[in-house]
């Protein structure tokens, strides 16, 4: 009789990861400045570790800066660290990591990246060296700022076709 009186409340599918996001091509679309919450693993099965990456796009209007707020709730009391990387999107649509951190600490900022405008994918990842089937529950939140002007240098301007306009005196 009990189940009868309980009240169904759907999850905003905006707000939670949405499976299968585990490569390039079917990154979650998140906004900037928005919290968002999904869940990782990393477990030993026969021998081999099965890890859940998990891939989120942002497409950013105008060039600016980006960091990532990011903390994790461990399932259990194995240890995990997370891998961060930030992948810039060209023109013919090749994606290079622009940026990349490991999250050991259960509340943390990542690297500020002055970007320009385009589409920019977040990856997150167990570390392969990780022992132990470990779960982890986690949440992020992109950091956008506008940044009009020159002033900046914006990545990814690794090599000389990618560099930097400045202008002198």
């Amino acid at each position: 009789k009990d189940f009868d009186k309980a009240k169904y409340i759907p999850e905003s599918s905006s707000e939670y990861e949405q499976e299968n996001n585990d490569t390039f091509d079917y990154a979650n679309p998140i906004l900037t400045n928005m919290l968002y919450k999904g869940s990782s693993r990393n477990f030993a099965v026969g021998g081999t570790i099965d890890l859940d990456d998990d891939y989120y796009k942002l497409v950013i209007n105008e060039k600016g800066s980006l960091y990532t707020e990011f903390s994790y709730e461990l399932k259990g009391s194995q240890y995990l660290t997370l891998i961060y990387q930030l992948y810039s999107e060209s023109a013919d649509g090749n994606v290079s990591m622009i940026a990349s951190q490991e999250i050991n600490n259960s509340n943390i900022k990542t690297t500020r990246v002055r970007i320009p405008k385009g589409n920019y994918y977040i990856r997150i990842v167990p570390d392969y060296s990780s022992s132990g089937n470990t779960e982890v529950e986690y949440s992020l939140k992109t950091i956008y700022n506008e940044e009009p002007g020159n002033e900046f240098e914006a990545e990814n301007n690794d090599i000389k076709e990618k560099a930097n306009e400045i202008v002198t005196n």
